[in-house]
């Protein structure tokens, strides 16, 4: 299981305690990387310092499952990042995400 954007971790260290085998949290911000590894961590769960539009430290079909909660929004290039994931997840594997958006943002009708 890969965790996108994990910032602090919480969603790692959820996913990880929940008995996910093996799960990366992933962030380009090593500040935050330091946060989330001052949390402890189970010992499935590891943090590795990336660019979500790359995922350069990961092979072709390396997760099951990749998620991102409330991160999607602040990278600059989604196309790019939804390549990614879509690289490193194996064949019938999937994703989750979660993004906040402004009403405003919403097409009419739809508010």
């Amino acid at each position: 299981m890969l965790d996108l954007a994990c910032g602090q971790g919480v969603a790692s260290r959820a996913i990880a305690e929940a008995g996910a085998d093996k799960v990366v949290g992933v962030d380009s911000s090593p500040q935050m990387l330091a946060n989330a590894r001052r949390h402890g961590s189970p010992d499935t769960l590891r943090y590795v310092e990336d660019d979500a539009q790359q995922l350069r430290h990961f092979d072709d079909d390396t997760f099951d499952a990749v998620s991102c909660q409330l991160g999607l929004m602040d990278i600059p290039d989604l196309s790019a990042t939804l390549a990614a994931v879509h690289r490193v997840l194996r064949p019938g594997g999937g994703s989750c995400s979660s993004s906040v958006i402004r009403a405003s943002s919403r097409p009419k009708g739809k508010r």
